[in-house]
């Protein structure tokens, strides 16, 4: 499990070495939950979205974020799908590479991952069902409207 200690510390937990800090980042974070796959790790800035191969030590800025504020975020096969205001769906992947990008009418306020490779995207009034983006864009998109 990782969290976000103040702006700009990150933190991990583990049952038996309890807590620990993972990176101590150099810019200010948005209190949004940080995504760790492997021995990378995605950040949410103030200015945009960092990742950060942690092995490596080598972290890729992503600036300025063309969609506004980042709303949510689920770890997908490939990458990390990213919700933003304007209702765009990016995903982005380990070295920082833009996808599959998706726009709904909608803004997604929660992005949840399901069974069978499937993310729920989450707005007021909307649910969208999505299969996991492929690199050259969206398989399907299922949704409901209330």
């Amino acid at each position: 499990m990782i969290f976000l200690s103040g702006r700009r510390m990150v933190m991990t937990f583990h049952p038996v070495n309890g807590v620990q800090v993972l990176r101590q980042h150099e810019r200010d974070l948005r209190p949004q939950a940080a995504i760790l796959h492997g021995d990378t790790l995605w950040l949410v800035e103030d200015a945009g979205i960092a990742v950060i191969d942690l092995s490596q030590g080598v972290v890729t800025a992503i600036r300025p974020l063309p969609h506004g504020a980042v709303r949510a975020a689920a770890l997908v096969s490939g990458g990390v799908l990213f919700a933003f205001a304007d209702g765009s769906l990016v995903t982005i992947d380990r070295a920082g590479n833009a996808g599959a990008h998706l726009r709904l009418a909608a803004r997604i306020d929660r992005l949840v991952p399901g069974a069978n490779n499937l993310t729920h995207a989450i707005g007021e009034g909307h649910l969208v069902t999505l299969d996991t983006p492929p690199a050259s864009g969206w398989l399907s998109e299922t949704g409901a409207t209330r």
